[in-house]
């Protein structure tokens, strides 16, 4: 039985899919310990982790709100404050972690501190890629338009100080945003299939593509608003952190308003159902859904793009309305788009009409759904979270 640290960064979209390889390790009788915030300290403790918790740093970034903002945000202030954060962790973990003996580490592939504990320890490290994996070219699509320079941005100073000092403390050789914010280990584990992921020839071995993590949701019912199993059923969702898009909510009802099925929409738990401009027959309106449930009968799935969301959605052969909303979401959307399982809007010229015509178009055209069932088979052939610990176990072999 082997000891296993897990560093996490905090995010559902990042949480959620460590926890099927967090049970499978489990049930292969290892020991795991998890390092996370308090937000998912009862879901990781379900998954049988012990759960340890370091400070929250999203709210010093205060990403949602400067990702979503129109003009553009300076990356070396970002930068600068992820550092900082990412020592704090560093600090935190290695103090409490002196007595104590792990065979490896698995950390999120975003999360620098994971990959300095890793490397502190001197212990083999997994990370746990819960986007596409990410070289230069990918990661510039995935920053807005208009990005700061170094002799624009009255922040690098700051930066170039702040990385030169965590290089010498930790022996690390950052260079730049790139290697700050992607931290592959001695294997990294994307959840996403080949076929899926872009430029995926310009990844080493050492990438190994196992598909999403699907674990059923033990704790939600299954909703009695799908029991007509011959009625078209589009879903709508704008995730966990960006869901507080009322206006996009609106124009999604005048423009389903008179679909000929049911419309299921998820509004998240930081707006309310009486905030809708008014809610039509043919819409269900929910806070949370049991979103599995509703993919595998959903004709349809409208999304802000999320690399989680958008996997469930082509997991299960659905086609895609890609409103991408910030970070890695609009490479999602033009990798959908660019494969032909759906089309991509742009939030700033989206108009009710506009979905209404996509939805049509995205219904009727029978290439969508064909071409979401050849990446939903992907991304079941490729594993998933059984097939992540198998690629673990072949780097660090199982303890007696």
């Amino acid at each position: 039985m082997g000891n296993v640290l897990v560093i996490g960064f905090p995010g559902e979209g990042h949480v959620n899919p460590s926890l099927g390889i967090v049970k499978e390790l489990m049930a292969q009788g290892e020991k795991v310990v998890y390092y996370g915030i308090e937000d998912y300290a009862e879901k990781i403790r379900k998954a049988g982790a012990e759960f340890r918790e370091y400070e929250d740093f999203r709210p010093s970034l205060d990403m949602s709100n400067r990702m979503t903002k129109e003009e553009s945000y300076d990356r070396y202030e970002i930068m600068n404050l992820f550092l900082n954060e990412s020592e704090n962790i560093i600090t935190k973990i290695m103090s409490e972690t002196k007595h104590e003996t792990y065979d490896y580490v698995l950390y999120d592939y975003h999360l620098l501190a994971g990959s300095a504990v890793a490397d502190l320890l001197q212990l083999p490290k997994v990370s746990l890629c819960t986007t596409f994996a990410l070289n230069k070219e990918l990661a510039t699509c995935m920053m807005p338009s208009g990005q700061t320079e170094p002799d624009q941005s009255s922040f690098y100073p700051q930066f170039e100080k702040s990385l030169n000092k965590f290089n010498s403390q930790y022996n690390t050789e950052l260079k730049d945003s790139m290697d700050i914010m992607s931290n592959p280990g001695d294997i990294t584990l994307v959840f996403t299939s080949e076929f899926f992921q872009p430029h995926v020839s310009e990844f080493t071995s050492e990438y190994k593509f196992i598909g999403p993590s699907i674990v059923k949701r033990l704790d939600i019912e299954d909703p009695s608003y799908l029991q007509n199993e011959n009625e078209k059923i589009i879903f709508v969702s704008m995730g966990t952190i960006f869901n507080q898009q009322l206006e996009i909510y609106n124009l999604c009802i005048e423009a389903l308003k008179d679909f000929e099925g049911k419309v299921i929409l998820s509004i998240g738990k930081n707006t309310k159902p009486e905030e809708l401009a008014h809610i039509p027959e043919n819409f269900v309106v929910k806070q949370y859904v049991p979103q599995l449930e509703i993919l595998k009968r959903a004709d349809l799935f409208i999304t802000h793009g999320g690399m989680n969301s958008s996997s469930e959605g082509l997991y299960y052969d659905t086609p895609l309305v890609v409103i991408p909303m910030a970070v890695d979401q609009f490479m999602v959307g033009d990798r959908v788009q660019e494969l032909g399982a759906g089309v991509k809007l742009d939030k700033n010229n989206v108009s009710a009409e506009l979905i209404k015509n996509t939805v049509n178009d995205v219904l009727t055209t029978h290439t969508y759904k064909q071409h979401a069932q050849q990446i939903g088979e992907s991304l079941r052939s490729a594993g998933g979270y059984k097939q992540g610990v198998k690629e673990i176990f072949k780097m660090v072999p199982v303890k007696a």
